[in-house]
Parts: structure tokens; sequence; C-alpha cells
């Protein structure tokens, strides 16, 4: 089965980051769908650097969509000292977390000291086809059972008996 998305498509979120972030941080501590207060409350944003739509660059690796920062990049002097944790995109008119990402060399920030922001890359992905396209019920005429269904890029699925431990192949029902 082909799955693709045009570019107009891919860049969509890429867009919201480069044309809503105002603020790019890093910060020491950040946990998936932390909210705006969260992040940017107490001494969590550690660096910070204004952000303006031209210091994004969308572009293309392979058939996968880019949006990269630019370089050179500096916060003059620290906020707050701390180990680095996670780049986040920020819209601070309307208090948003546009994004985050792993700010993976876990560096030693120093209050005052300046602190420069390297390119970072984030890729949207070309649609690909899902390891698995759904699951079936059906019965073997004795035990009710769950069948995964693969789409065809692995012979081997295993089903999960609802009722009974019993397994079986998911090839017996759903190839």
């Amino acid at each position: 089965m082909a799955r693709w998305a045009h570019a107009d498509t891919l860049d969509g979120s890429l867009n919201v980051i480069k044309t809503n972030c105002n603020k790019l941080a890093v910060v020491a501590a950040y946990s998936a769908g932390d909210s705006y207060a969260t992040v940017t409350g107490g001494s969590n944003i550690l660096a910070e650097v204004t952000m303006a739509s031209g210091d994004f660059t969308l572009g293309t690796s392979g058939s996968d969509r880019t949006l990269t920062t630019a370089s050179g990049k500096q916060d003059a002097s620290a906020n707050n000292s701390g180990t680095s944790n996670t780049f986040v995109f920020l819209d601070t008119t309307n208090s948003k977390v546009l994004g985050a990402t792993v700010e993976s060399s876990a560096q030693s920030v120093t209050a005052g000291n300046p602190v420069n922001f390297p390119q970072i890359v984030i890729t949207s992905k070309q649609w690909s086809a899902p390891l698995i396209d759904g699951f079936a019920d059906y019965t073997d005429g004795v035990n009710a059972v769950k069948a995964v269904l693969w789409d065809g890029s692995d012979s081997v699925a295993e089903e999960a008996h609802l009722s009974n431990s019993r397994h079986k192949r998911a090839s017996q029902c759903c190839r």
C-alpha cells in the first residue's frame, strides 16, 4: 500500500515553528507535554535566544522535509546554572511550547557565561507504511482471538487469545 505526503503537508508543522517561534531555549528539565509555565518557570531556562522566521530555513533531506535553525545564535549571559537537557521552541506571545528536542551533550551551563546554540535540524518524515495495520477479532471455533494484521513486511505475526492462554501463529487466520 503506497503512502506519500506532499511537501506542503510535511511543511505544515515545521511552518508553525518557523512562523511562531520567537524564543529558543535550552532547559535543565523537560517531560513530553510540559506546559509553558512549567518550561519557563523557576530556574529551568538555562539560556535563551530570540528567534524570528528568518532564523529558520526549510529544506529537503531525501524525501523528508527539514527545518534548520540559524547558526551562530548566542546568549551572551546564561540565565541560570545547570546541566542542559532539552532545546525548546517557544511562542512567548501565545505562551506555547511549540516543540522540544533532546540536547544530547548534557553540557554544564554556568549563569553569566556565554552559551552558543548549535544549528538544530528538525525533520518531518515522509509517510511510510506502519508495521501494524490494525487488529482483527475472529474465532477459530473454540477460542475468541485477537490477531495482529501486518502490512506484509513480516511473515511472523503473533495473535493474543482473549479466552485462553494458548498461542497460535496469525498466519493461520490472516494471510
